[in-house]
């Protein structure tokens, strides 16, 4: 923790600023002034290894995904439960990368490479420029009411003979308009007759089940 260090502000100022440097050079030239500032725990900061320093990644994503990896296994464990799902995990990861390490063999599919996901956010960043620029989508247009369905009456208007000359096309539109009209009447006509019979089928069934009901209480049933 920088800010509870016992050393200067400027020291302080300057171990701050190494996250933010974008090439080697200037964290290496920063890290030089810290260790030539004297300070005690100025220098301990200095005294990282330049493999584990090329190393260690520049985010916290690895440990965001191995929280969400060992909630996997379970939580709100009791304290012997949670040391044998710790053991199993941390086996399980080491055999995951001792496999990576001797036969190149991912623990996934997915390509979790340095390079694949600078590839990514490339692809993503430069998606995102052009839908800057995409036009306006048929979505976002204003949509024109649509038209009410006509009623009968309209219909008839508009099968209806508007000149005083009508022409062989419009008095066979016209007249199949009407047929296609006296088939409908007809088939609702037949279906209302079903009804009406299939009505009558189910009262005539209630009544003789009532009857057969009655019959079997008036013969079996012991007279008090």
């Amino acid at each position: 923790n920088i800010r509870n260090k016992a050393v200067s502000d400027k020291t302080k100022e300057l171990m701050y600023s190494v996250t933010k440097l974008d090439t080697k050079k200037q964290v290496l030239n920063v890290l030089e002034k810290i260790k030539e500032s004297g300070e005690p725990e100025a220098t301990a900061f200095t005294k990282m290894e330049i493999d584990i320093w090329n190393q260690t990644p520049n985010n916290t994503n690895i440990n965001e995904s191995s929280h969400a990896n060992i909630n996997q296994d379970g939580r709100s464990l009791t304290l012997l439960a949670a040391i044998y799902q710790s053991n199993d995990f941390d086996k399980r990861q080491w055999h995951s990368a001792t496999t990576y390490e001797q036969y190149n063999i991912h623990e996934s599919y997915r390509n979790k490479s340095e390079l694949a996901h600078l590839t990514k956010n490339s692809k993503r960043s430069q998606k995102r420029k052009n839908k800057g620029k995409e036009p306006a989508s048929r979505s976002t247009l204003r949509k024109k009411p649509k038209n009410q369905a006509l009623n009968d009456e309209k219909s008839e208007d508009l099968f209806s003979i508007s000149t005083s000359t009508p022409t062989t096309q419009e008095q066979d539109n016209y007249i199949e308009w009407e047929n296609k009209k006296l088939e409908l009447q007809r088939k609702n006509l037949e279906i209302l007759r079903e009804e009406i019979a299939l009505r009558e089928k189910l009262n005539s069934l209630k009544q003789l089940s009532s009857i057969l009901v009655n019959n079997i209480r008036d013969n079996y049933m012991p007279s008090v």
